[in-house]
């Protein structure tokens, strides 16, 4: 950065040097009714100039340039740095008489003396020349004395600036179209849309436009002021948008979306009037609407604390600083030199910079609040599932409780207490435990297991005997530090047992739990030996629990980044298999 920014100090000075130029004797007069000629102008008034860049700002008046050519520049180049001059005729003195050569911003390309953007003319063996200038933009006339090796010097670094300036835009353009496809964003329109007024603009101001877009089309310099309102209304749009000041500041944005119409307003009459006075005022919309842009920009960040303004802001300050000299300069308050002409681009390739790292971290804060917004919808959502299942789990199935409540009554009723009070043990814990895991979001794999455990022995007490169960934990699993949702399994080997079986043999529910490593997953299975899924009557009844397992196990996935799974196999008369897979969750990852 530091190497850059001495690169380009060196670079100014190097051109402000190499633009200084033999010192002229150089008079002028003022033709405001325009009907001076050149036989007659010898009979006026000149006021001797003590530098040499004239400027008259917006003025619709002829202006009469005398030059006194010294004897050593005899057959030298007299240029007129200024690209935007509507019309410059050239009188080189002759025995008493006046040859004219006419040239001007106003004519095509080709008719140039030589092939440059400024106007360059020779000095050929004349003692005396008279310039007639008049131009619908601000005039301002820099005439310097020079010979063909300094103006290649210096517009090989001309070239060499402005093509890094526009190759700048250019990049910025592209860059930001292709993002414009994908982002779907206004602010990226209109940026374009800027990006696009400004490069034509500055590209007409300093006469590349003329020489590379139309230069058989000179009359295109006259909608300069079209352009201009396009970019004013773009960049007020691209704020709009950007700074969200619909939410943020509703005055300011009816204020800019005013000033917006206002400016297109002004873009369009420049279509059918050629006017001085539009052009003095774009200039003059241009300074007010920069320091109202910034204005609102550092409103917003001290204000209204929102952090995305600074980079606004901060853009908009050199860019600001560069119009603010320019037109100083233009009226004549600062002089004219290389800085004052020039960090206007210097503030404008900043600005546009800035502003797509402004879009950029604008894209980053989108994708931010994305990731927040599906983290909360996924919180919700789970919430709402935990929630569902936490009614079923409290709800526990009526039919088991009163039953459950039977079993103790006969045991009570034929004196068999021990069984009893083990009876009683066993459901006072199933409770117990169903009260307390249900109020859990992530409960360990060791006191589902125990859980389902209690619930088992209920119900083959209930049924006395009638059917068994295993659940199966290889050793080397350690449950108590695996974690998975309460009410998980326990749904399922209900169902077995409410729908899987008929009485006629004798049922068998197996519990397998394995870890898959290669896929970082935990496998549940509940088996049967029951009738099958496809033998049960229908009951118009739906598997609510079913389904929220499933939303759970998609929670999971989503959360924990690894895939789940909900698969159930079942055989007629043989049985049925259902095998969950959920991501295996330690004690670090569920906190």
């Amino acid at each position: 950065m530091l190497k850059n920014i001495l690169f380009f100090l060196f670079f100014f000075i190097g051109f402000i040097f190499t633009s200084q130029a033999q010192k002229l004797e150089i008079s002028y007069f003022v033709d405001s009714l325009h009907h001076h000629t050149i036989e007659e102008i010898n009979k006026v008034k000149f006021i001797e100039s003590q530098n040499n860049v004239l400027n008259f700002s917006n003025t619709s008046s002829a202006i009469w340039v005398r030059i006194k050519v010294p004897i050593s520049a005899k057959n030298k180049i007299i240029e007129i740095a200024n690209p935007l001059i509507d019309t410059l005729d050239i009188y080189h003195s002759r025995e008493n008489t006046f040859v004219k050569k006419r040239y001007g911003s106003h004519l095509p390309f080709d008719q140039r003396a030589y092939n440059n953007r400024m106007f360059l003319f020779d000095v050929d063996e004349s003692e005396l020349i008279y310039i007639r200038l008049s131009s619908k933009f601000p005039l301002e006339i820099p005439i310097y004395l020079t010979d063909q090796k300094q103006i290649d010097k210096k517009q090989t670094s001309s070239n060499f600036f402005f093509g890094l300036y526009f190759g700048i835009l250019f990049a910025l353009f592209m860059y930001n179209f292709f993002l414009a496809f994908n982002v779907k964003d206004k602010a990226y329109i209109y940026y374009l849309g800027y990006i696009i007024c400004v490069g034509l603009l500055y590209a007409m101001l300093t006469g590349f436009a003329q020489i590379f877009l139309y230069p058989n089309k000179p009359s295109l310099n006259s909608y300069l002021v079209f352009i201009l309102g396009l970019a004013v209304f773009f960049i007020i749009k691209f704020s709009s948008q950007y700074l969200k000041l619909k939410e943020n500041s509703i005055k300011n944005y009816w204020v800019l979306k005013i000033i917006a119409s206002l400016s297109l307003i002004m873009a369009i009459f420049d279509l059918f009037i050629d006017s001085v006075i539009l052009i003095a005022l774009s200039q003059v919309v241009s300074l007010v609407i920069s320091l109202y842009l910034i204005v609102v920009g550092f409103y917003l960040l001290i204000f209204k604390k929102q952090k995305q303004a600074l980079i606004y802001g901060i853009a908009w300050i050199g860019y600001l600083t560069g119009i603010a000299l320019l037109m100083l300069q233009i009226n004549g308050v600062v002089p004219s030199n290389f800085i004052t002409q020039n960090f206007i681009f210097i503030g404008s390739a900043a600005e546009v910079i800035l502003f797509s790292i402004a879009l950029a971290m604008r894209i980053n804060q989108y994708r931010k609040e994305k990731e927040e917004a599906q983290k909360s919808e996924l919180q919700q959502g789970y919430e709402k599932v935990i929630l569902e299942q936490k009614l079923l789990r409290t709800q526990m199935e009526p039919h088991f409780i009163f039953n459950t409540l039977s079993t103790l009554q006969s045991l009570i009723r034929f004196q068999e207490p021990q069984k009893a009070i083990d009876y009683l043990n066993l459901f006072s814990r199933l409770l117990r435990s169903n009260l307390e895991l249900s109020r859990k979001e992530m409960i360990s794999l060791e006191d589902e297991v125990e859980t389902i455990d209690n619930y088992l022995s209920l119900q083959q007490a209930r049924f006395k005997d009638y059917f068994t169960y295993q659940i199966q934990v290889p050793h080397e699993l350690e449950i108590d530090a695996l974690f998975i949702p309460p009410m998980l399994i326990q749904p399922f080997v209900e169902n077995s047992i409410l729908h899987g079986f008929d009485g006629e043999k004798e049922w068998n529910i197996e519990i397998k739990i394995t870890e898959l490593t290669e896929t970082q997953q935990l496998q549940i299975e509940i088996i049967d030996n029951g009738v099958g899924i496809h033998t049960i009557p229908k009951k118009n009844h739906k598997s609510l629990s079913g389904e929220i397992a499933q939303e759970r196990l998609e929670i999971l996935s989503k959360k924990y980044k690894i895939p789940t799974d909900y698969q159930i196999f079942s055989e007629q008369g043989k049985g049925t298999t259902v095998c969950l897979k959920l991501p295996i969750i330690d004690g670090f990852q569920q906190n």
